[in-house]
């Protein structure tokens, strides 16, 4: 009976760290989802202020030249926009990644002591 609930023990420690694991990647996908959800949002904010900006100065240009340099301001502030929003996104990822893991080896490390205190408990216990 005693390798009976032996084997419960480790049945239930193991299910118990595949959900922690499940609830971890879940939490790290949603944290994911919302700082690209905001950092997009953001993006979008700055191109229409840029765009704005660039409907603006097309309209002053007197000719071609005036023309190209418009359009070679906008595509240069359209590149660095979006240069600028995927290091943020990759900082926010990187932060993210960092701490999940730091959680994870906790977690592991925690259940891996109390598999131990679980089976030091039973070998006294025989």
């Amino acid at each position: 009976m005693l390798h009976q609930s032996s084997n419960n023990s480790a049945h239930e420690t193991m299910a118990r760290m595949f959900s922690d694991a499940a609830e971890q990647t879940h939490a790290y996908v949603e944290k994911s989802l919302h700082a690209l959800q905001t950092e997009a949002l953001e993006l979008m904010n700055r191109r229409l202020d840029h765009n704005g900006t660039a409907i603006t100065e097309y309209q002053s240009c007197r000719d071609l030249a005036d023309l190209m340099s418009a359009q070679h301001k906008w595509f240069a502030e359209f590149n660095r926009d979006y240069y600028e929003a995927w290091l943020r996104f990759n900082q926010a990822a990187q932060r993210i990644i960092s701490d999940s893991t730091s959680r994870a080896a906790d977690g592991g490390e925690k259940t891996m002591r109390e598999v131990k205190e679980d089976l030091e408990h039973r070998e006294a216990a025989e």
